[in-house]
């Protein structure tokens, strides 16, 4: 009984220990795609908003001007 209870408490630590390393990785992966979302999706979702808001300004002067002729 006592080499089976070592056995079990030996491989529950390294599951443990291993299941510590994946979480870690995990942290890490979810900081990482933190980071490149702020600098590659971010800017690129704001400047495709500054181009909506500069066409809509466009078409609403363009608008203006056929109603003014």
């Amino acid at each position: 009984m006592g080499k089976l209870r070592e056995s079990s408490i030996n491989f529950l630590q390294r599951c443990d220990s291993r299941l510590e390393n994946v979480e870690a990785t995990n942290q890490m992966m979810l900081e990482k795609y933190e980071d490149w979302s702020k600098v590659l999706i971010e800017p690129s979702s704001n400047n495709l908003a500054r181009i909506y808001a500069l066409e809509a300004r466009f078409q609403e002067e363009e608008k203006l001007r056929a109603n003014d002729l």
